[in-house]
């Protein structure tokens, strides 16, 4: 989807009930889509004055020609797709207290738990990743005896009915 193909309409916001983050977002893309578009302009005033000017000789020309339609091609590669972050509601339990939290159903961290929706689109550190896969591989056996212990306990069992609640399986 280009972002020329985004129009919206000040009446399909309104009727449409969007919180004010997505506002904010909307105003953004149409600020950035108007930037460029006085970028266009600004480049093709450039190649006027340019080829007007009589000063210029031709391979100096040719090199100021070819660096406006490289401008101009990039300029044209911006191509906004509109990335879709769906997360899931849950429960994570610390310690003897229940706090909602965020999965992640896609982007790079997808499967986790997280504080905030938007923190699903954020990359991971490769170097934690690394870490934390050589850690999990030490501890393998000493992670899988505290999980079968931790799935007997009440907390553990309440938590899952919780979640299947919000999930909309009981």
């Amino acid at each position: 989807m280009k972002l020329t193909d985004i129009m919206i309409s000040e009446t399909v916001m309104e009727s449409t009930n969007l919180d004010e983050s997505a506002m904010t977002l909307l105003s953004e893309i149409e600020l950035a889509e108007s930037e460029i578009l006085e970028a266009y302009k600004l480049i093709d005033e450039l190649r006027i004055i340019v080829s007007e000017n009589e000063e210029v000789d031709e391979a100096d020309l040719k090199t100021i020609d070819e660096l406006i339609d490289e401008a101009y091609d990039r300029l044209g590669s911006f191509d906004f797709d509109v990335i879709e972050e769906s997360v899931d509601r849950q429960f994570k339990r610390y310690g003897d207290t229940f706090k909602r939290q965020y999965r992640c159903t896609s982007g790079p961290k997808a499967g986790r738990m997280v504080a905030s929706p938007e923190k699903c689109g954020i990359r991971k550190d490769p170097r934690r990743v690394r870490i934390g896969k050589k850690s999990a591989r030490m501890k393998k056996g000493q992670r899988v005896r505290k999980s079968k212990f931790t799935k007997r306990k009440t907390q553990s069992k309440r938590l899952s009915r919780m979640n299947a609640a919000l999930r909309g399986d009981k």
